[in-house]
Formats: structure tokens, C-alpha cells, sequence
């Protein structure tokens, strides 16, 4: 992120901008955008923006809460608490936030129905988590009628917004044949999808930034790592950068 925009964000993020506080609270939370990942920061972030009432704020913090870390420690009741005042605002990931504690039985008991309800709610509010959710039970059949047609479409409609446990999901009935016709080679392109967006994607950040900043070196290193796990855009990047005659010393026309 650019640093005066950076500036701009804390400002008014400390002079009480909720939008900020939460833009703030998301950044630090995922470690993305060149800042590093500080999740006590961003508890504090989100909670003063949830002392304000801010669904959003309530919801991540309800997320961090049902997961725990070594800097929020885990506690399914206080997760319940925060993850209903966002669902009460019609928050997508509130509503989802709900969905997995009654499917899982995190502090509540487990309840197939109420969880289906709450994914049916966050789908309403566009969450992409609801729509895998959902997806995923339909495909098993909990809670709900098994419906292999309506699982496929909900899991569709995720991946293409990003979701890589749609895309496996995917990729296991491409594969097997669930509701469609067997199909290996959809399966694999899935399949390889879901592979590369592992930990090790965040180096195309990494390498880009070393590349701005004229760290070609590390930065043809990086791609050609990433080149080499079957990256295509790495390997565009790396024959770019070769084709210049750029980074650690070679020269690609001798």
C-alpha cells in the first residue's frame, strides 16, 4: 500500500473512521497489501470499530475468536456473541460465522437446519463463504435434501469469486463424476487451480515488489521458483526479464 495512503487510513482510523479501523483491522489480519501480518493489531482495530456497532468489525472479530491464535485466544462464546450482532445487520459473514458453529457444534449443539438457514441468509448477503457452505451441504445432503444440481451451481458461483475450497470441491466431482459427466482433464485443470493458490502464491507479491523496487536478483529468483512450480504468468515474467537481459548476470543472446 502507499505509504501516504497508509498515513491517511491510521488518521482517520484513530480519529474514529470505522470504514478505516476495519479496512485497517483486514489488512493487518491477512498480512496483505506490503504490511505485515500483526493479528493483535488488528483485534484492536476491529474492536474499537465493533464498539461502535459495525457489523463488519463484529464479524471478523467473531471469526477470530472462533479460531484462536496465539494473540486472541479461542473462545466459542465470545465468537457467538459477535457473530450474532453482525448476522443481526444482515452481515454475510456474521450469518456464515453462525452457520459453522451450529455445523460443527462449536459451543452450541449441533444443528443441521438452523446451519442451512444461516448459509441460505449469508448467501442473500453475497457472502462467498456462504455459498460454499451451502454448496457443501447440499452435496452431502445435511440438513437439507441432497441436491447435486443446486451444489454444483453454489459452488460455481464461489470459485469463480475465488474460493479455493469451491475449486476443490470442483475438481473431486469433475473427477468422480457427482452430477456431471466424468471428466479428468476439467478435473486436473481444477485440481491444479487449487495448487496454486498455496502459501507459496504469495511470492508473485514478493517477486512483483522486488521488481519495482530494482531488486531484479531476488526478484528472477522468485519467479523462477515459481516458474517451476507451474506458474504460467511466472514463466512469462521470467522469459520477460531474460528477454531484457536483466538480473543476476545473464545475458540470454550469448
Amino acid at each position: 500500500m502507499d505509504d501516504d495512503l497508509m498515513q491517511y487510513y491510521t488518521y482517520v482510523a484513530e480519529k474514529g473512521d470505522n470504514q478505516a479501523q476495519v479496512i485497517l483491522g483486514q489488512l493487518y489480519l491477512q498480512g496483505s497489501r506490503g504490511l505485515p501480518q500483526d493479528r493483535a493489531l488488528a483485534h484492536q482495530y476491529f474492536s474499537k470499530a465493533a464498539a461502535a456497532d459495525s457489523p463488519s468489525a463484529h464479524a471478523h472479530l467473531g471469526r477470530m475468536y472462533l479460531e484462536g491464535s496465539p494473540e486472541v485466544r479461542q473462545s466459542n462464546a465470545t465468537a457467538f456473541t459477535h457473530f450474532t450482532a453482525a448476522a443481526e445487520a444482515k452481515n454475510g459473514m456474521g450469518h456464515s460465522g453462525l452457520g459453522l458453529m451450529y455445523l460443527y457444534g462449536r459451543g452450541v449443539a449441533v444443528d443441521y437446519a438452523l446451519a442451512v438457514k444461516h448459509f441460505k441468509a449469508a448467501v442473500e448477503a453475497n457472502s462467498v463463504d456462504g455459498q460454499v457452505q451451502l454448496g457443501i451441504m447440499l452435496f452431502h445432503g445435511l440438513g437439507v435434501e441432497r441436491d447435486l444440481t443446486k451444489s454444483i451451481k453454489m459452488l460455481t458461483a464461489a470459485s469463480q469469486s475465488g474460493s479455493v475450497v469451491a475449486l476443490f470441491y470442483l475438481a473431486e466431482i469433475n473427477a468422480m463424476g457427482f452430477g456431471v459427466p466424468r471428466n479428468c482433464r476439467s478435473a486436473a485443470e481444477l485440481y491444479k487451480n487449487v495448487a496454486e493458490r498455496g502459501k507459496w502464491g504469495t511470492l508473485f507479491a514478493d517477486a512483483f515488489n522486488d521488481y519495482k523496487m530494482g531488486r531484479l536478483d531476488t526478484s528472477l529468483v522468485r519467479y523462477l521458483l515459481l516458474a517451476d512450480l507451474g506458474y504460467e504468468v511466472a514463466q512469462s515474467n521470467v522469459a520477460f526479464i531474460l528477454d531484457k537481459g536483466i538480473g543476476i548476470g545473464i545475458d540470454c543472446c550469448s
